[in-house]
Order: structure tokens, then sequence, then C-alpha cells
């Protein structure tokens, strides 16, 4: 997100330019700069800050940052503010795959088998009703971020992965090499994706 009358109106004007991001290394400055990248700029010149989401939208207000890597429902938030959308880095990043994942170790996985196999069906059918019911998903987020319904609902409509496919993780691998936060695409094992 922009201030509305901002000059930034690409990934590659962000050059030079604060971009608040939740953490260093994590997934927006990754999803950011795969922008960045791809628009023909350099990643490695933008000036990122650490910054929480409320704090971020607070200093993209006040001018403190150029940009602000926001979340839902942060970004509906900042819009309603009257802010601009520049670019949804993570749906040009993840595609439509799964964007965040519970990762476990070998041993839990092994001594933990029975639990897992019911959390993953768990989380699942989670996402299968979110999807199916996306009035109280809104509200259910609206009561939990303590964010105004109408602004909830100005935003994106999300989607949950009802599955997760080794081709979004490798998907995910690639762009994470290419773009240099990884020395080489990591060898996936066979059983990276659980009761697969």
């Amino acid at each position: 997100m922009v201030q509305q009358a901002s000059t930034i109106n690409r990934p590659k004007d962000l050059e030079g330019k604060s971009v608040s991001v939740p953490a260093r290394k994590a997934q927006l400055e990754v999803t950011v700069s795969k922008l960045v990248k791809d628009d023909g700029g350099d990643p490695a010149k933008v000036n990122w800050m650490v910054l929480d989401p409320s704090s971020a939208l607070q200093s993209l207000n006040s001018g403190r940052v150029d940009a602000a890597s926001l979340i839902a429902p942060f970004t509906s938030k900042a819009a309603s503010e009257g802010n601009r959308l520049l670019a949804s880095p993570g749906v040009e990043f993840f595609e439509q795959g799964a964007i965040g994942l519970w990762v476990s170790g070998a041993n839990t996985v092994k001594s933990k088998e029975k639990a897992l196999e019911g959390f993953k069906a768990a989380i699942y059918k989670a996402n299968a009703y979110a999807n199916g019911h996306i009035d109280e998903a809104q509200q259910l987020s609206a009561e939990i971020t303590k964010t105004p319904l109408e602004v909830v609902k100005s935003g994106a409509v999300n989607y949950w992965p009802e599955e997760v496919r080794l081709e979004d993780i490798e998907r995910a691998n690639k762009n994470l090499a290419d773009l240099g936060f990884l020395s080489a695409p990591v060898k996936l094992p066979a059983d990276v994706i659980f009761g697969k």
C-alpha cells in the first residue's frame, strides 16, 4: 500500500524507498522482493523497515514509510483511510497455492502421527467451511482483529486452501533461490507433505 498521492506507481519504484515489513527475510520481504525484481528493479536497493502491521499503517499514513507491506484486514483499513494498493505480492508469488503452512520435525511426525492426521483433517475441514461461509469468516475476522466489519468486507475475499500441493512448495522453493534467499533450491524429500 502507498499513499494516494505517492509517486510510486509500480514495484520498481520502490528502489531507494522505505518499505515496511513485519520481519526481515520473512514472507513479505520475499514476496515484495519478487515483485520488484520481476519489474526490473533491485530489491537490495529497498530500505526495509521492520514494523508490525498496525504501526506500519500508522507510519504509512504519517509518511514515515513510503510503502507498507500489509496483510488483511490491514490492507482494507489502509484503503478505507485513502491509501492505494500498489500490488498484491502474495498473490503474485504464491499464485493459487497454499501460503502459510504448518511444519513439523520428523520425530514429531513419527511419534504423533495419529494426532497429526486429525490436525490435518481439521485444518482442511475448517478451511472448506470458511470458503463456504465467507460472511461468517469475515465476521470472526472483524471480531478477532477489532476491525469494523465493513472494512473487512471492503477488502479482497480470502480463500483458504483445502490441500497442499507439491508444485506449490516447489514453486516457492525455486523463487527463494532465484531471489537469493536460498543459495540453491532445497532438495525436497518425498514425504515433505504429511500423508502423501
